[in-house]
């Protein structure tokens, strides 16, 4: 995740994408803890902003902590085109 923050700003749902595969073998829980404790750890760094977007633009609608983020945290883009997302400035 943190080399795809070097090109885009990266949505919550890919966290799931990528922990998805059947190769993984984890169950709907454990997706959920490694995403979390992903999150947290590339958090951490005072670059990275958890941010609310619309697809396909890329500018912020709000921006937000992780204890303001709503659930389901980790949902594709809404019918709007919102989704929640982490940007990292440059």
């Amino acid at each position: 995740m943190s080399d795809l923050l070097d090109v885009s700003a990266v949505g919550l749902y890919e966290f799931m994408w990528l922990l998805n595969k059947p190769e993984l073998q984890l169950g709907a829980e454990e997706r959920e803890s490694c995403a979390r404790m992903a999150l947290e750890r590339l958090l951490a760094d005072p670059r990275v902003r958890l941010v609310k977007l619309r697809w396909p633009q890329p500018d912020i609608l709000e921006e937000l902590t992780l204890n303001e983020l709503p659930e389901p945290r980790w949902a594709e883009p809404a019918e709007d085109g919102t989704y929640f997302a982490l940007h990292r400035a440059q």
